[in-house]
């Protein structure tokens, strides 16, 4: 095994033994993305010569005394969209190249104080909104799209460029990509990890994700940034938690409510994976259930659409008049439609959204976890676009946390997941079900 095969967990552990150098991982790292990235397209900005820097001074320091950093020496991916201290961040805009940062975002912040070397930027979707294509192919098909808007993260991760990468979620942009690319992916609850010097979508949707290879490397990477931080006003006063010892807990086999209305709308081919997984789980102990959501999955949708719609369209109101030839077709379109929507539609929507939760919480409480395919389809090709987000969104809208496992492959060599909900701020029980779950699934090979 070369050392760009290992998981985040792994990896960790290997350097805490010293058993890998930290030059050694990220050279590794950087040697693979040099023999993939033609395939891949997966960076927008590789650090090598600050994050070889990086490895050289932690490899130092653990010459001075064993390391006890949760992510000491681990290479982690960034999505273009959080600052990071002398980096650009672009987000996939002209007029933003080459304008390096002076300030860590509060996710950066947090993974270095961790330990983990920033090894650069990944491609995203034109500010992390929309459905236009980008150059990043999915490790498995270079003719389908890798999913968006962490289309980067998920491709890099999954192609063994690196081991962890950082995406956002406002609807469906983190575990969409992982599912696309086999991986693993959390998105938290929202308020959960800091959201300061992170480019906004909607602000009162977007959330960052860990994409990985397994629920220990999730475990490990919210373990170090699940933090109250006063300079996001969305950010949650918590509570210390051990989310990695979580991932060791076997406890009962579950009780899931698999989503009859995502079964309803997913392909054919989908469908039949996700209940395939459902019967492999039961058959391991898991008590499985049907579900449904407690109002017609069209309304999440459209209270979802106008709300982002409506703060997205505010957030490029004035970047817009200046700059309208820089952004892309199908973003454009969203803005100006955001532009047009009536304040009453937004306000009836936020108002709705209050209403609705109740019903949502209650339905989530009801088992210990939610479970459904991840994405409506396999991946689509590449020049279409991202591929659907509605699967994610409803849990979005809420904030609820949500993981999602590769499960199996499909005929065509493509990766099949399941998405897995849990409570708001239930993550230690998420994650400790999702390992459950994670056990009774054979781990995919490398598509490269």
């Amino acid at each position: 095994m070369q050392p760009y095969d290992l998981t985040a967990t792994a990896a960790a552990r290997a350097i805490r033994a010293g058993e890998l150098s930290p030059v050694d991982l990220v050279q590794s790292l950087l040697d693979r993305i040099a023999a993939t990235e033609s395939r891949v397209q997966a960076w927008e900005h590789v650090d090598a010569e600050g994050a070889l820097s990086a490895a050289r001074h932690l490899e130092a320091k653990r010459r001075e005394r064993p390391p006890a950093d949760l992510l000491f020496g681990v290479p982690i991916g960034m999505k273009d969209v959080f600052h990071a201290r002398g980096l650009p961040t672009t987000a996939n805009f002209d007029p933003y190249r080459g304008k390096v940062i002076g300030e860590d975002s509060g996710v950066v912040q947090h993974l270095r104080e961790a330990g983990a070397v920033i090894l650069g930027k990944t491609v995203t979707v034109q500010f992390a909104w929309g459905r236009d294509p980008v150059k990043t192919r999915n490790p498995w098909n270079a003719e389908l799209t890798p999913g968006g808007s962490s289309s980067g993260s998920g491709a890099a991760v999954g192609a063994r460029q690196v081991p962890a990468a950082m995406g956002t979620q406002t609807g469906g942009s983190t575990l969409r990509p992982a599912c696309y690319c086999g991986i693993v992916a959390l998105k938290p609850t929202f308020g959960r990890i800091s959201r300061y010097g992170l480019l906004p979508v909607s602000w009162t949707f977007d959330h960052p994700g860990i994409m990985v290879r397994s629920i220990a490397d999730a475990a490990l990477l919210l373990q170090a940034l699940a933090r109250h931080d006063p300079r996001d006003p969305f950010s949650a006063d918590q509570q210390p938690e051990d989310f990695v010892a979580a991932t060791r807990e076997a406890g009962a086999p579950p009780r899931l409510g698999l989503l009859r209305d995502l079964l309803d709308r997913a392909d054919p081919p989908v469908r039949q994976a996700a209940e395939t997984a459902a019967e492999r789980l039961r058959q391991a102990g898991a008590d499985v259930r049907e579900v449904r959501l407690p109002v017609p999955m069209d309304l999440l949708l459209a209270v979802h659409f106008v709300i982002l719609t409506s703060e997205g369209g505010t957030v490029h109101a004035e970047q817009i008049r200046h700059f309208a030839e820089h952004y892309f077709r199908n973003l454009r379109a969203s803005i100006e439609a955001g532009h047009v929507l009536p304040a009453a539609a937004y306000v009836q929507a936020a108002r709705l959204r209050r209403r609705l939760r109740a019903q949502m919480v209650e339905m989530v409480g009801g088992v210990d976890g939610i479970i459904g395919p991840t994405v409506r389809t396999l991946p689509p090709r590449a020049e279409t676009g991202t591929g659907d987000p509605s699967f994610q969104s409803i849990w979005s809208l809420f904030g609820f946390p949500n993981v999602t496992i590769p499960t199996m492959l499909s005929p065509e060599r493509l990766p099949h997941g399941i998405q897995i909900v849990g409570r708001h701020f239930g993550e230690r029980e998420l994650l400790r079900i999702a390992t459950w779950c994670e056990r009774v699934f054979e781990p995919l090979p490398s598509p490269l």
